[in-house]
């Protein structure tokens, strides 16, 4: 099983409005693997496949989804919110933790 986190950090990011009226938005995507359980039952661990070479500052709140083989096609399906992230690891705030705030917000 794999795991693509994709988010927004605040190295390479351009922002020019005041001059061009221009918002550079530069997308990361992290592909990682299950990297153990932490303390905390509404979190997940994973590692990053490579370790950046950029620091992840920014990417919190960021999506991930697990990516899975079935037959020949790829899947991907929401496994949550990233809610911090190093250079090697990320912890993911678990799916059914943003549904139930979801709801709690809009029963």
């Amino acid at each position: 099983m794999a795991m693509l986190l994709t988010g927004y950090p605040s190295v390479g990011q351009t922002y020019d409005l005041e001059t061009k009226n221009h918002l550079g938005l530069a997308r990361l995507n992290v592909v990682c693997e299950p990297d153990g359980q932490p303390n905390d039952n509404a979190l997940m661990r994973v590692r990053a496949t490579s370790p950046l070479s950029i620091d992840p500052d920014g990417m919190s709140g960021g999506s991930a989804f697990v990516i899975q083989m079935a037959g020949t096609d790829l899947r991907a399906y929401f496994a949550g919110i990233i809610l911090q992230g190093s250079r090697k690891l990320f912890h993911v705030l678990k799916p059914g933790y943003v549904v139930a705030f979801l709801r709690s917000v809009y029963p």
